[in-house]
């Protein structure tokens, strides 16, 4: 089982008060779904390799997610959000009816960078 330590939510941290709090009960089935995760995801794995069965086992736990890696051949589309502007990225669960984007990064701190630049691009649209 995954653990997951000292949940903190942005909309706790920032002085903006024009934006919808992120919903509890949302936090908790996420959290849910990764401490679902069963360790044995991490058995086997190489250094600086991708563990996709981590994102796989998560978005098992949230079937309202489209899941990145659900498309037979290739990425989701309904995960690339913003490839009609010429944002070629795509975020790894998402529920367009909540507007509700996820991000598992636990591979290399270098694509925190990309991440953030995903959500900023969110945002701004």
């Amino acid at each position: 089982m995954v653990v997951v330590e000292n949940v903190t939510r942005l909309s706790d941290r920032r002085t903006q008060t024009s934006s919808e709090a992120f919903p509890d009960d949302t936090l908790e089935l996420i959290q849910s779904a990764v401490e679902a995760v069963p360790t044995s995801v991490f058995e086997d794995t190489t250094k600086h390799k991708e563990i996709g069965a981590f994102d796989a086992a998560i978005a098992e736990g949230l079937p309202q997610y489209e899941y990145e890696g659900a498309a037979t051949g290739g990425f989701n589309p309904n995960c690339k959000l913003w490839s009609h502007q010429g944002f070629n990225y795509s975020v790894d669960l998402y529920d367009a009816d909540a507007r509700i984007a996820i991000e598992v990064e636990k591979s290399e701190r270098k694509n925190v960078s990309d991440d953030l630049l995903k959500f900023q691009k969110g945002y701004r649209t």
